[in-house]
């Protein structure tokens, strides 16, 4: 709540206890935009002699020597630079091709603690003869029992 102004305050108490926006001019608020500053640029260097001219298209075929062929050999020479283009895309395009069939490298593993104590192939050969010999005592044995009741 805006103050009275003390001049009027005093002429009248009951208006001391109003707002007294209603009473204040109101102005527009505006963007005022700021001025921007001088960009100064650099000053280029000055050539007293224009540029060379582009070569044109006649002035390129001149230094190629197209210029002076016949129709059929410029033509011949344009159907092989096309050809030559198509095969390196050809060729690129086969690596690319070739490329997605190439396996990725594998990272190493590290051993688990099951791999350390994974039977190697002389452990099983050995397993294998042990269990072969204890087959072989056990049938000698079972025919030995059978000698007893046999009768000669």
């Amino acid at each position: 709540m805006n103050t009275p102004p003390t001049n009027i305050s005093c002429q009248d108490p009951k208006l001391s206890g109003e707002n007294w926006d209603r009473f204040l001019p109101v102005f527009k608020k505006k963007n005022v935009q700021t001025k921007k500053p001088h960009v100064v640029r650099e000053k280029r260097v000055y050539t007293p002699f224009p540029p060379a001219p582009t070569p044109s298209k006649i002035d390129k075929e001149i230094e190629s020597g197209e210029y002076f062929m016949k129709e059929h050999e410029r033509q011949a020479i344009k159907q092989a630079k096309k050809t030559q283009a198509n095969l390196e895309v050809r060729e690129q395009k086969k690596a690319e091709k070739a490329s997605a069939f190439v396996a990725p490298a594998e990272k190493k593993r590290k051993r688990d603690d099951k791999n350390k104590f994974a039977p190697t192939v002389d452990d099983l050969k050995n397993k294998f003869l042990a269990q072969e010999d204890s087959k072989k005592k056990a049938k000698s044995a079972k025919v030995s029992s059978l000698s007893d009741f046999v009768s000669k």
